[in-house]
């Protein structure tokens, strides 16, 4: 499937090859080539609240900004360059980049073995080969990747969940398998997620039957809503409430993380340099940053 894949489109627009990807929801099969199918949608409401086409704009969106800040860097997509999508999900990420990276240089890794088996089912080949590799991670490191290996990794609404201790030792890892001139795209809770928190706090009190408002919405609005919270996050304090997420993903490490500018410019800057950081909705949903080594090693 990759194969086919990067081989029939790997020369195409983004913009064209992006329209795809969309159009592969409703059909499998584009210009005679294979795509990765889907779970069913009741999975992927269960998963991040959305499905089909509306699942994919966040990936989208996150697809053009590695490949905008790619070319900013002046990084090429080459037969050599390796990409890993950590806390890959169900593969809504990983699948907008078959066309820009080599088959065999593409990885998946999650810590739910359920996701990794429906990667491992959506994107095999008509015979059941598995051109992406989608491992099963623990939730602390190490991986098995060797030192200085990958040029792009991305983690997509992972830090807005990790407790400080695992979120640190995870970014000591992405140090440890990054190239030197490698990136690190994540994406993060921060200011703007305070405020739909805040506004969510006050809806709920003005109406505690809000039926607009879900069981989610009213979590958040509770543990972040409070001008306490945003007084800590004022102070550079890293937030985080162990809620859990079900399964393997238990409370002692998962739960829902706020993480401030002053926090990252404290403990991350030591060892990344910061390419590109913003909290803007109308780019991301969450709070964007990529990171690269900031000196030779």
């Amino acid at each position: 499937m990759h194969k086919e894949i990067y081989s029939k489109f790997r020369n195409i627009e983004d913009s064209k090859w992006i329209n795809m990807v969309f159009q592969s929801v409703d059909s499998e099969l584009i210009e005679g080539v294979k795509f990765p199918g889907f779970p069913d949608d009741n999975i992927q409401l269960r998963m991040i609240g959305s499905y089909g086409k509306g699942a994919l704009y966040e990936p989208k969106m996150m697809y053009q900004e590695i490949r905008r800040i790619a070319v900013k860097c002046k990084m090429q997509f080459d037969e050599k360059t390796i990409l890993l999508d950590f806390a890959c999900g169900y593969g809504r990420n990983v699948r907008f980049f078959m066309k820009d990276i080599f088959p065999g240089n593409l990885f998946g890794s999650d810590v739910c073995p359920d996701f990794v088996e429906i990667c491992r089912n959506t994107f095999a080949s008509t015979d059941n080969y598995n051109e992406i590799l989608f491992s099963v991670n623990n939730p602390f490191p190490p991986l098995s990747f060797d030192d200085k290996s990958i040029n792009i990794i991305m983690a997509y609404s992972l830090f807005s969940h990790l407790s400080e201790d695992v979120s640190l030792a995870w970014l000591k890892e992405f140090y440890r398998i990054l190239k030197q001139d490698g990136l690190l795209f994540l994406t993060l809770c921060q200011q703007n997620f305070l405020n739909l928190s805040k506004n969510l706090l006050l809806a709920n009190n003005h109406d505690a039957n809000n039926h607009d408002i879900n069981d989610y919405e009213k979590l958040i609005a509770k543990q972040f809503g409070d001008t306490s919270i945003q007084e800590r996050y004022n102070n550079g304090e890293y937030i985080f409430y162990p809620s859990g997420g079900g399964g393997v993903l238990t409370s002692d490490f998962y739960g829902n993380t706020v993480i401030p500018d002053k926090y990252i410019y404290n403990k991350w800057a030591g060892s990344f340099d910061i390419i590109e950081h913003y909290d803007d909705p109308s780019k991301l949903p969450q709070a964007f940053i990529c990171l690269s080594l900031l000196c030779p090693r």
